[in-house]
């Protein structure tokens, strides 16, 4: 399990504890909760300021490569 904290987001991911592999921020200016994302035994997410990162696997039948989306939260 992985949290960051900054002045506007709360951001965390379970890996695959407890069964749900999901990605999670919760907006601290709208109290909102916000379900990005799951990626079974790879869930990632980094906050930092107003931005979050959110992994994401590409599954090839050769390789599986793994990349963050990136975005400015609003």
């Amino acid at each position: 399990m992985l949290v960051n904290v900054t002045e506007h987001l709360i951001s965390w991911s379970n890996g695959n504890a407890s069964g749900d592999a999901g990605e999670y921020v919760y907006d601290l200016d709208h109290g909102q909760l916000w379900r990005l994302g799951s990626e079974e035994g790879y869930s990632v997410i980094y906050g930092k300021r107003r931005f979050c990162g959110v992994v994401q696997l590409e599954k090839t039948q050769q390789v599986k490569l793994a990349f963050f989306r990136v975005a400015e939260w609003k």
